[in-house]
């Protein structure tokens, strides 16, 4: 997302109120809090006021810059056709045709400006449209018919840390089918949601509880205001999540998930049990010297193969292949082909 001179001017202006309100550019030696001190402590007192300015305005920046980059790609490539090799019964699926499935440009920056998706017989069937608004930390994606016609809008909105704080569907263009609304804490940690349906006039609502900085409960209220769910979290020493416990809305435990970590504290294995400890499903995971998945299994209780997928990257770290597989026969590959 690029970053230009009127969208840095906005933050600056929106840091400026705050910093001139809690840290003045200029500190008078008979400031109270320096009642009885010496110009050396005036002097240690304005220089970390200027450090905590310039890091302030340096991590809004940064955040602006980070807020809502979906699918970016590096290389200074501007688009991708990804072609889908389907499952064949007798297993040569490297001797079969390929199939575009989608094509994807990409604005100058790296970011997804458009993505056409195609069916089997390559015929269009939907294109899908993003549009950046630095300066509102928006992004606005429409859903079109192959004619031309729009079918969705979505709007996402975020906050100067990039997170989001609301997502908008509107069915065509102005009439509004749902909203769901993200709220934080003082320590920017998500503290609720609420899911609204104009279409049923109805509303959901989650909500998290911390602990220390950890996520301890979350729970889900439908839209009568019943409790749907409660979930709590546990930790290791080093803070990593390692056990996800799922309750029934009478508080009865019906399954949990358990995790295994490398020392980087990646997730090596999440394994989902019923609440008697009988294993739903194994799922595995591997990872590459940049920290991306390369394989991805699961394994159903009777210690089954039901799905395993493996990645490879280019040098930037762009996704180039995608193989599936079910019980070891390959069911699908698909295959990124970039270009300037």
């Amino acid at each position: 997302m690029i970053v230009d001179n009127e969208k840095k001017n906005i933050v600056i202006r929106k840091l400026k109120f705050v910093i001139d309100s809690l840290f003045p550019t200029r500190l008078e030696i008979h400031h109270p809090a320096l009642k009885g001190r010496n110009k050396n402590t005036f002097l240690k007192v304005y220089i970390m006021s200027k450090i905590i300015i310039i890091a302030t305005f340096l991590f809004a920046i940064t955040s602006v810059m980070a807020i809502a980059q979906p699918d970016t790609v590096k290389g200074g490539y501007r688009s991708c056709s990804v072609y889908i090799t389907p499952f064949s019964f007798d297993g040569d699926i490297e001797s079969r045709p390929k199939y575009l499935e989608k094509i994807i440009k990409y604005a100058e920056n790296g970011v997804k400006a458009e993505e056409s998706n195609y069916n089997g017989y390559g015929e269009l069937v939907r294109i899908n449209k993003f549009l950046y608004y630095d300066n509102e930390n928006k992004i606005e994606k429409y859903n079109y018919y192959p004619d031309g016609t729009l079918q969705w809008k979505y709007i996402y909105k975020y906050n100067l840390t990039g997170k989001i704080i609301e997502e908008t569907e509107y069915y065509k263009d102005t009439i509004l089918y749902n909203r769901k609304t993200f709220y934080y804490n003082n320590e920017n940690k998500l503290d609720s949601i609420t899911v609204y349906n104009f279409d049923y006039l109805k509303c959901k609502k989650e909500l998290f509880r911390y602990d220390f900085g950890k996520l301890i409960e979350s729970y889900s209220y439908i839209y009568d205001g019943k409790l749907e769910y409660k979930n709590t979290y546990q930790y290791d020493k080093n803070d990593s999540l390692m056990k996800k416990i799922y309750y029934e809305p009478d508080g009865i435990v019906y399954k949990f998930d358990q995790y295994e970590r490398d020392k980087k504290g990646r997730k090596t294995r999440m394994t989902i049990y019923y609440a008697n400890n009988r294993i739903i499903e194994d799922n595995t995971y591997k990872y590459n010297k940049n920290a991306r998945i390369v394989e991805q299994t699961k394994y159903l209780f009777n210690n089954d193969l039901v799905d395993k997928d493996i990645y490879k990257f280019d040098e930037f770290g762009n996704e180039i292949e995608q193989t599936t597989y079910n019980s070891n026969v390959m069911l699908s590959k698909l295959v990124y082909e970039y270009s300037k």
